[in-house]
């Protein structure tokens, strides 16, 4: 079992906010095998729907990263959500989501704060003005995205972002965002399409960026050097 398998060992998770069958053709191995060479952990790769706060727990998970997703919120059915909901809500392990999974962690810490869960939107950032070109009019025709590199203005200094200068470039595909700060939960970087690139917890250590920091190359390294300044935090590296 996944629990004999991990049992004493130091281990980190990537939690896939995608449909199963969406899972190799959005790069999801990739990713676990870039986060296992940053962490230097063994990376668990488990489906969202299949997260239990308990069994986070008895694995000793360490650290918590979840993934973006192509899927809109509103497609799956909200009872799959419940076990990442009390774990973002309750879990005392570092986490951070990226892109979809930061807009997933501000709808479990932002819609809920009567601390149930009673839907799941998804909000896109706005329809395209009139003669607005569309950087991908195959997805979502008609809306405003970010779509390619953007350059990433950080707003208040955080660990997160030690050795990273404002404007670094960051990879963006996204057509949703978080509209608003969840409570007790701050902004660290914003870019002029979408207000809300980066947040933090005040207090726990959960961070969310709507950039994809796992899509770095040699060009635009900056991702990298994030995701190694949240292992640092987590007390990983």
């Amino acid at each position: 079992s996944t629990s004999t398998i991990f049992e004493g060992v130091r281990v980190i998770t990537y939690i896939v906010t995608e449909k199963r069958e969406n899972y190799e053709k959005s790069g999801g191995h990739a990713v676990k095998i870039k986060l296992e060479k940053l962490s230097g952990q063994p990376c668990l790769v488990q489906f969202y729907e299949d997260v239990t706060l308990e069994k986070i727990k008895r694995l000793g998970i360490r650290a918590v990263v979840f993934s973006g997703y192509s899927t809109p919120l509103w497609e799956h059915k909200l009872e799959s959500f419940r076990g990442v909901y009390e774990l973002a809500r309750q879990g005392e392990m570092p986490m951070i989501g990226l892109c979809g999974g930061h807009q997933l962690l501000g709808e479990l810490w932002a819609a809920h704060n009567d601390k149930k869960l009673t839907k799941m939107t998804g909000y896109p950032i706005r329809k395209l003005r009139k003669d607005e070109p569309d950087p991908n009019p195959a997805y979502h025709p008609g809306y405003f995205k970010e779509w390619g590199f953007y350059p990433i203005t950080i707003v208040r200094r955080d660990p997160l972002f030690a050795g990273v200068k404002s404007g670094f470039l960051a990879s963006e595909f996204h057509r949703c965002h978080v509209p608003k700060l969840p409570k007790d939960f701050v902004l660290l970087a914003t870019t002029p399409g979408c207000r809300i690139q980066a947040f933090r917890h005040k207090s726990r250590i959960i961070y969310g960026t709507q950039f994809h920091v796992e899509n770095w190359t040699d060009y635009y390294p900056a991702g990298k050097r994030i995701i190694e300044n949240f292992f640092r935090i987590a007390g990983i590296r």
